[in-house]
């Protein structure tokens, strides 16, 4: 809020698990396929935001934004199906801890 009219933008731009790049891949991470996202699509997320001046931009395949939503509107609901449907695993973590 304090930035308005100054004519500089910020967005915010979260992708779920981005596959080849980033801390999931460095610590060897596979998240299904449905959770995962490209460098690229990340990359074209942060030109639609730039250029369309978007405050928020989810980067994620249909059903896992459809569940986001859900979870939004119902909470318990949507985070039993996003917790069911993905376990990060402690290898991975560990492995982050010495980026710390």
């Amino acid at each position: 809020m304090e930035l308005r009219g100054t004519g500089v933008g910020v967005s915010l731009v979260s992708p779920t698990y981005v596959s080849d790049a980033g801390m999931w891949a460095d610590g060897g991470g596979r998240a299904p396929a449905i959770f995962e996202v490209t460098p690229a699509d990340v990359a074209e997320a942060v030109v639609k935001a730039i250029k369309g001046n978007r405050l928020e931009v989810m980067v994620a395949k249909l059903p896992v934004r459809a569940a986001a939503r859900l979870q939004g509107l119902a909470p318990v609901v949507g985070e039993s199906i996003l917790a069911r449907s993905i376990d990060h695993g402690d290898e991975v973590v560990e492995r982050q801890r010495v980026k710390r």
